[in-house]
């Protein structure tokens, strides 16, 4: 294995490395890695419905009034929350206060 000097040297020459590593080596700790793979499986799928919806957003400003207004970070939180919303509804763990 190139040493990390050795590395930075030929990054800047453009030959770059890549660096693997698994998810065991990085979370040594079982309770630790099980939490973690359970928020990823939480988290996944309200992330794709999220992007799923802005891109959704987009092509109908597009192809309503030919052009998207500014993007900024808040249209994508909206949608996380609005997909996050409809997920806790769907499995049954959302309050009655939030469906309101």
């Amino acid at each position: 294995m190139a040493t990390r000097q050795a590395r930075r040297a030929a990054n800047k020459q453009g030959n770059m490395y890549s660096i693997k590593t698994g998810f065991n080596t990085i979370f040594t700790h079982p309770q630790l890695a099980a939490t973690t793979l359970q928020a990823v499986q939480y988290v996944s799928p309200i992330l794709i419905a999220s992007n799923v919806l802005a891109n959704l957003h987009v092509l109908r400003c597009l192809g309503t009034e030919g052009n998207v207004s500014k993007l900024d970070p808040t249209i994508f939180s909206n949608c996380m929350y609005s997909c996050r919303q409809q997920s806790a509804y769907s499995n049954g763990t959302a309050s009655a206060e939030a469906l309101e």
